[in-house]
């Protein structure tokens, strides 16, 4: 048995399963809406420790990113055994705005 296809079927067949493939990549790769620290630190800081990021994010800008803020992104821990939260979208907007401010090269005070 024989399939012949014409020039123009061929390439609508091979765009459908290139569709479908990005679509399935796509879906895989797609971000939570929040996140917790463990996460932000790996995605967003470079693998940064969580006190790096506590002192030099959270604390350094806290009066921009509190989420009660218009494009705030942090949900502060309340407390022992409640993690902080990043709201993902609004943070990544954030960071393509301010990653310059952030002093990448800063010192932990211990």
């Amino acid at each position: 048995m024989q399939l012949t296809l014409e020039n123009n079927e061929l390439k609508e067949l091979i765009r459908e399963v290139v569709r479908e493939e990005l679509s399935k990549q796509n879906e895989s790769k797609k971000e939570p809406e929040v996140c917790k620290m463990a996460y932000f630190c790996k995605e967003f800081c470079g693998g940064k420790p969580p006190e790096w990021v506590t002192q030099f994010i959270f604390t350094e800008f806290r009066d921009e990113i509190d989420w009660h803020l218009p494009g705030g992104w942090l949900i502060p821990s309340r407390g022992t055994g409640v993690p902080w939260r990043v709201i993902v979208k609004p943070a990544r907007a954030w960071f393509e705005k301010n990653y310059n401010r952030i002093n990448w090269e800063g010192r932990l005070i211990r």
